[in-house]
């Protein structure tokens, strides 16, 4: 519903909003019974509501309180002109306090026409975002409409992955506890992974050495050729300090490996802390990477595309809001420019999609469930004959306190 003072910008409006995709309500005879009883006769008596050009604050109040209450109403969008007998203070006023009423729960926005500073300050202070020109104001309301349809889709049933283990919460809640008890914002790259096989993703077979000699012994148990890498709670882009050493083929190089990594960190970062080393089977395919971070405007952005080291480089990635439904999943899988790699181009492994768009769903409902989960990347997942395994992790906590 448009709300105005003028009909000339409510016409406007009410263009704007048939381009944007939106319908003006049809107001109910009960509401244009409630609305005659405080307008002026003249009023318009239809969609756009226009209270005339002398209306005060207390008419603008009385009929943002019939309105927002109007079944038939699912958002509304004020405008006022300034004009000779206008208080726009007191109308902002007004507004701020129908929109401050607990059982207000309809999505309002602002547009006060020749005002800039201490209006447009006002009610955004309030939730209400005041904009210059009304028709930006029902292009945000199309907006918040088309977001609200996509929130509001039916889930699809998710399908099994045999290879990845079952999604535990519980657990993901204890790795998060234990981080906050160790200190870690920048979970270590052994708890990382705790954290998320818990949350439902495959990974190599590895573990975790405290020293060169336990390094070399794991790696024997899980069989040549591994990869050796940093565990340090202060460093996250390990590959960058020469943190990660890969095709390693006996126990004598787990420890060469060993040596070469605490040189090298000590090297770029003395003040680093070396908590150990990890050993990893060694997989080879192609590269993706599924990461995750939270925009102060909009919540979770979930991102997919070809990973590896190169993945800031030619950024071939997409990017969707979470939450995620399998067809969102799908698309952003679509959009990655290097389809033919993901087919299998030159005798590589061919991605299942359906695979990839389950883990996305997994990522995706972690950081729903788990808002002090700030950053999430899975780089590299790897696709192979076997399906999709990941072999690196990257999971950043926001600050204590912190929403």
């Amino acid at each position: 519903c448009i709300l105005t003072n003028a009909g000339g910008p409510g016409v406007l409006s009410a263009d704007a909003a048939e381009r944007y995709g939106l319908t003006l309500a049809r107001l109910s005879d009960e509401t244009l019974s409630q609305l005659n009883a405080v307008l002026p006769a003249v009023w318009s008596h239809g969609n756009p509501v226009d209270v005339i050009g002398d209306a005060g604050a207390e008419r603008y109040r009385e009929a943002l309180n019939i309105l927002g209450r109007a079944p038939e109403v699912d958002g509304l969008v004020v405008i006022m002109t300034v004009q000779a007998m206008t208080e726009p203070m007191d109308v902002a006023r007004a507004i701020a306090e129908a929109h401050a009423d607990p059982s207000w729960t309809k999505p309002l926005l602002a547009s006060f026409l020749g005002m800039h500073g201490e209006v447009s300050g006002y009610l955004d202070a309030r939730g209400v975002p005041e904009f210059v020109f009304p028709e930006r104001a029902v292009r945000a309301m199309a907006a918040l409409a088309r977001r609200g349809r996509w929130v509001a889709r039916r889930p699809v049933e998710p399908t099994p992955l045999t290879a990845h283990p079952e999604p535990d919460f519980g657990r993901v809640q204890a790795c998060i506890a234990e981080a906050r008890e160790k200190g870690q914002r920048n979970l270590d790259l052994a708890l990382a992974r705790r954290l998320l096989e818990a949350a439902g993703i495959r990974y190599n077979r590895s573990g975790t050495a405290a020293s060169a000699e336990e390094a070399a012994a794991l790696a024997a148990e899980i069989g040549f050729p591994v990869v050796v890498k940093l565990v340090s709670p202060d460093i996250v882009h390990k590959s960058d300090v020469g943190g990660v050493v890969l095709d390693v083929v006996d126990e004598a190089g787990v420890r060469e490996a060993c040596r070469t990594i605490e040189e090298a960190v000590h090297a770029h970062h003395p003040e680093a802390r070396i908590t150990g080393f990890t050993i990893e089977e060694q997989v080879t395919g192609t590269e993706i990477i599924v990461g995750t971070t939270r925009d102060p405007g909009f919540g979770p952005l979930l991102m997919v595309g070809m990973g590896g080291v190169f993945v800031e480089v030619y950024k071939d990635v997409a990017f969707r809001l979470v939450p995620l439904a399998r067809e969102d999943a799908l698309e952003m899988i679509g959009e990655i420019r290097a389809q033919p790699l993901l087919d299998g181009a030159r005798g590589r492994p061919k991605l299942d999609r359906g695979e990839l768009a389950e883990v996305l769903l997994r990522v995706s409902e972690l950081v729903s469930h788990f808002p002090e989960i700030a950053e999430v990347d899975l780089n590299p997942l790897v696709i192979t004959g076997e399906g999709l395994v990941a072999i690196d992790a990257r999971v950043i906590l926001s600050e204590e306190g912190a929403p």
